[in-house]
């Protein structure tokens, strides 16, 4: 009986250290496991930032060379309205509109039936500032268009 409990208790002691030592080489492998893990997480997630960091710099790039061209053709277009104006406040330049009716010229000979009504310098302004709202409108729609593609471009990218 005696050696029964005694190949009980070693039988016993053997099995509980089995167990502990497959417990310990688990872990050890677990946690081996979950290190190559962590390693690959952190090195996918610093790549991702990476190219994330990059897109958003050449975004900002893209935007800022951009909003420069926009801004280039807005004064451009400021300048031309300003000397239009100027040369229609000045008498320089006049604006007319294509008329039916009204008198005929002295030199019938060379009358093509066509008149024209020449404008007064306020209404020729407010036709000139109508004319650079709309203009203004079509170049932030064209900002607008071309800075979604550009995010279009560098996304695919």
């Amino acid at each position: 009986m005696e050696n029964l409990k005694t190949k009980s208790i070693i039988l016993l002691a053997g099995l509980v250290t089995g167990i502990f030592l497959g417990w310990i080489v688990n872990g050890w492998w677990s946690g081996n496991r979950i290190a190559k893990l962590e390693k690959d997480h952190a090195e996918t997630v610093l790549k991702a930032e990476q190219n994330a960091r990059k897109k958003e710099q050449a975004m900002q790039a893209e935007h800022d060379a951009l909003a420069k061209k926009y801004e280039k053709e807005k004064k451009d277009a400021q300048a031309e309205i300003n000397n239009l104006r100027n040369r229609i406040r000045t008498g320089a330049m006049r604006l007319s509109v294509p008329t039916r009716g009204g008198t005929v010229p002295e030199n019938t000979g060379a009358w093509t039936g066509k008149t024209r009504a020449e404008l007064d310098p306020k209404t020729a302004d407010d036709l000139v500032a109508i004319a650079a709202d709309g203009d203004e409108a079509i170049r932030e729609l064209n900002l607008c268009i071309d800075q979604y593609q550009a995010i279009e471009r560098i996304q695919k990218q």
